[in-house]
Protein backbone atom coordinates (compact mmCIF):
# COMPACT_ATOMS: atom_id res chain seq x y z
CA UNK A 1 0.00 0.00 0.00
CA UNK A 2 2.75 2.45 0.94
CA UNK A 3 4.81 1.62 -2.12
CA UNK A 4 1.80 2.35 -4.32
CA UNK A 5 1.15 5.64 -2.53
CA UNK A 6 4.80 6.67 -2.72
CA UNK A 7 4.99 5.75 -6.40
CA UNK A 8 1.77 7.62 -7.08
CA UNK A 9 3.17 10.69 -5.34
CA UNK A 10 6.36 10.58 -7.39
CA UNK A 11 4.67 10.14 -10.75
CA UNK A 12 1.89 12.60 -10.03
CA UNK A 13 4.57 15.27 -9.67
CA UNK A 14 6.17 14.20 -12.94
CA UNK A 15 2.83 14.13 -14.76
CA UNK A 16 1.87 17.60 -13.56
CA UNK A 17 5.20 19.27 -14.41
CA UNK A 18 4.75 22.52 -16.26
CA UNK A 19 1.07 22.85 -15.40
CA UNK A 20 -0.35 25.89 -13.66
CA UNK A 21 -1.69 23.76 -10.83
CA UNK A 22 1.36 21.56 -10.27
CA UNK A 23 1.60 22.67 -6.64
CA UNK A 24 -2.04 21.67 -6.11
CA UNK A 25 -1.50 18.22 -7.59
CA UNK A 26 1.58 17.70 -5.44
CA UNK A 27 -0.26 18.87 -2.31
CA UNK A 28 -3.07 16.41 -2.99
CA UNK A 29 -0.60 13.60 -3.59
CA UNK A 30 1.10 14.44 -0.27
CA UNK A 31 -2.32 14.28 1.43
CA UNK A 32 -3.07 10.85 -0.07
CA UNK A 33 0.37 9.61 0.95
CA UNK A 34 -0.15 10.94 4.48
CA UNK A 35 -3.46 9.08 4.74
CA UNK A 36 -1.86 5.85 3.47
CA UNK A 37 0.93 6.19 6.05
CA UNK A 38 -1.67 6.82 8.75
CA UNK A 39 -3.52 3.69 7.73
CA UNK A 40 -0.25 1.75 7.96
CA UNK A 41 0.36 3.30 11.41
CA UNK A 42 3.55 4.99 10.22
CA UNK A 43 2.67 8.10 12.16
CA UNK A 44 5.86 10.15 11.81
CA UNK A 45 5.93 9.54 8.07
CA UNK A 46 2.24 10.44 7.89
CA UNK A 47 2.92 13.66 9.80
CA UNK A 48 5.78 14.53 7.44
CA UNK A 49 3.58 14.18 4.36
CA UNK A 50 0.60 15.96 5.93
CA UNK A 51 2.91 18.82 6.93
CA UNK A 52 4.27 18.95 3.38
CA UNK A 53 0.71 19.17 2.10
CA UNK A 54 -0.04 22.03 4.49
CA UNK A 55 3.17 23.89 3.66
CA UNK A 56 2.48 23.66 -0.07
CA UNK A 57 -1.08 24.88 0.42
CA UNK A 58 -0.08 27.83 2.58
CA UNK A 59 2.81 28.82 0.30
CA UNK A 60 0.46 28.90 -2.68
CA UNK A 61 -2.51 30.52 -0.94
CA UNK A 62 -4.62 27.45 -1.61
CA UNK A 63 -8.40 27.51 -1.40
CA UNK A 64 -9.86 26.75 2.03
CA UNK A 65 -10.86 23.25 0.93
CA UNK A 66 -7.25 22.23 0.37
CA UNK A 67 -6.01 23.74 3.64
CA UNK A 68 -8.86 22.05 5.50
CA UNK A 69 -7.76 18.62 4.27
CA UNK A 70 -4.18 19.25 5.35
CA UNK A 71 -5.32 20.09 8.89
CA UNK A 72 -7.80 17.21 8.84
CA UNK A 73 -4.95 14.79 8.10
CA UNK A 74 -2.83 16.26 10.89
CA UNK A 75 -5.76 15.97 13.30
CA UNK A 76 -6.36 12.35 12.33
CA UNK A 77 -2.69 11.55 12.90
CA UNK A 78 -2.71 13.26 16.30
CA UNK A 79 -5.87 11.39 17.26
CA UNK A 80 -4.37 8.05 16.23
CA UNK A 81 -1.30 8.74 18.34
CA UNK A 82 -3.32 10.04 21.30
CA UNK A 83 -1.59 13.42 21.23
CA UNK A 84 -2.99 16.38 23.13
CA UNK A 85 -2.45 18.51 20.02
CA UNK A 86 -5.41 16.71 18.42
CA UNK A 87 -7.81 19.34 19.79
CA UNK A 88 -5.80 22.20 18.32
CA UNK A 89 -5.50 20.50 14.93
CA UNK A 90 -9.22 19.72 14.94
CA UNK A 91 -9.97 23.38 15.76
CA UNK A 92 -7.82 24.51 12.83
CA UNK A 93 -9.57 22.05 10.54
CA UNK A 94 -12.92 23.40 11.75
CA UNK A 95 -11.78 26.99 11.19
CA UNK A 96 -10.85 26.20 7.58
CA UNK A 97 -14.01 24.14 7.07
CA UNK A 98 -16.05 27.24 7.89
CA UNK A 99 -14.21 29.11 5.10
CA UNK A 100 -14.98 26.53 2.41
CA UNK A 101 -17.34 27.77 -0.29
CA UNK A 102 -20.79 26.26 -0.37
CA UNK A 103 -19.98 24.74 -3.77
CA UNK A 104 -17.02 22.81 -2.31
CA UNK A 105 -18.35 22.02 1.14
CA UNK A 106 -19.76 18.62 0.17
CA UNK A 107 -16.19 17.40 -0.50
CA UNK A 108 -15.25 17.97 3.14
CA UNK A 109 -18.42 17.26 5.11
CA UNK A 110 -17.75 13.57 5.81
CA UNK A 111 -14.21 14.32 6.98
CA UNK A 112 -15.41 17.12 9.26
CA UNK A 113 -18.16 14.90 10.66
CA UNK A 114 -15.57 12.24 11.41
CA UNK A 115 -13.57 14.77 13.45
CA UNK A 116 -16.68 15.94 15.31
CA UNK A 117 -17.77 12.39 16.12
CA UNK A 118 -14.27 11.53 17.29
CA UNK A 119 -14.44 14.42 19.75
CA UNK A 120 -17.77 13.18 21.10
CA UNK A 121 -16.31 9.71 21.69
CA UNK A 122 -13.24 10.94 23.63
Amino acid sequence: MLLCAETGRKYWEIASQGTADQWLQIARAEYRLAKACLRAQRFELARTHASQCLNICLANKAPALEVFFAYEALAQIDRAEGRESYSAQRALANEWFDKISSDDRSWAEASMLNLIEARAVK
